[in-house]
């Protein structure tokens, strides 16, 4: 006598599909100098609110679940979306929860988190102009094309490394490129191989 196939086989369901709960993770994130009589208070010089959810994705599933705020598990956020070397305080848990739609990081699962990669892997990009400012007057228009802003802030220092500059860019303004109306602000593409 022959048994039926497992339940999977007889009904195979595709997988869900991965919806984030909001469109991309922020992080905010105070910049802080030291301060004081004795240097040894922070002060705040600035804030900033940046997009996080190409760096959270990259991290392994137990670095994620694993982080607080105000921490030391969500300081790499700052070494890698700005240029501050200084003290600063970084608050994104609440936004990676809400991205996964769970109430804490610690909800998180290995499954979801995969599911989420291919999801940012396949999202559309949008082409973005980003202005690289140098310490020496020098600045330049780099064009990527990128998931989010905060995406294309941290692909455009490597770009402008590889076309006209050497030095660590200062600052960067971040402009989301008009779209294309039938043919016009397109590159013209390589000339046909007759005018070469």
């Amino acid at each position: 006598m022959a048994y039926p196939p497992p339940m999977a086989k007889r009904n195979p369901r595709p997988a869900a599909a991965f919806v984030p709960g909001i469109p991309s993770i922020m992080c905010d994130i105070t910049l802080q100098r030291w301060g004081g009589p004795g240097n040894d208070r922070a002060e705040t010089i600035g804030e900033a609110r940046l997009d996080a959810t190409s760096s959270i994705l990259a991290l392994p599933h137990d670095r994620i679940v694993a982080m607080e705020d105000h921490d030391y598990t969500t300081d790499f956020l700052c070494e890698e979306l700005t240029d501050h070397d200084g003290p600063h305080e970084v608050t994104a848990c609440s936004s990676v929860a809400e991205f996964f739609r769970v109430q804490s990081v610690g909800e998180i699962t290995p499954a979801m988190l995969d599911a989420a990669r291919a999801w940012w892997k396949d999202a559309p990009r949008t082409r973005y102009r980003v202005r690289v400012r140098r310490e020496i007057a020098a600045e330049a228009d780099v064009i990527v094309l990128a998931r989010s802003a905060g995406e294309a802030r941290q692909i455009a220092p490597h770009r402008a490394r590889r076309t006209r500059f050497t030095r660590p860019a200062t600052s960067f303004s971040v402009v989301r490129e008009p779209e294309p109306i039938r043919g016009r602000n397109t590159p013209a593409g390589p000339p046909p191989r007759d005018a070469r």
